[in-house]
């Protein structure tokens, strides 16, 4: 396989309809099966999330829009709200690229990375796991996930 490489791109306003019809694309499905779809609802929620610009990448592969990353920012931990490519980039290692850069930074940050998928997903589930991301809880509707710097002391894991 070859090496990947990705940039992130800070998302702009202009984004906005690329990254909702992509996050769309994606959940469409899984929440549709578990509350129904509403559009204004999404739409809303969206938008509202999209005010905090600032957590909102571009993943940029091959000079082409790839897929957005929404990274948060908490005081003791990073947290990986959404991440999604288009069809297109997925299968080839590009969201593995992504998600080991991630946890990089928490390694160098010395915080903990957080995040989750819908309990249907499990394709996301097998990759969390397979990048070293340990199970922290799950809902009825949820699985949520930790990965742990190497610097933490193993008694603070």
């Amino acid at each position: 396989m070859k090496k990947l490489h990705f940039t992130l791109r800070p998302a702009m306003p202009e984004d906005r309809n690329f990254l909702y019809q992509l996050k769309k694309e994606v959940n469409l499905g899984y929440i549709s099966a578990i509350w129904g779809w509403d559009e204004d609802y999404q739409q809303e929620e969206f938008d509202r999330d999209f005010q905090k610009r600032e957590e909102f990448s571009v993943i940029v592969s091959d000079d082409a829009d790839a897929g957005f990353l929404q990274l948060q920012r908490g005081a003791d931990f990073l947290n990986v709200a959404e991440i999604h490519l288009l069809p297109a980039f997925r299968g080839q290692g590009l969201g593995t690229a992504v998600l080991r850069y991630i946890q990089a930074l928490g390694d160098k940050e010395e915080l903990p990375v957080l995040i989750g998928c819908f309990r249907a997903n499990q394709g996301a589930r097998d990759l969390y796991l397979r990048l070293g991301f340990q199970p922290a809880g799950e809902s009825d509707t949820h699985y949520l996930f930790l990965y742990y710097p190497t610097k933490l002391p193993q008694e603070e894991r």
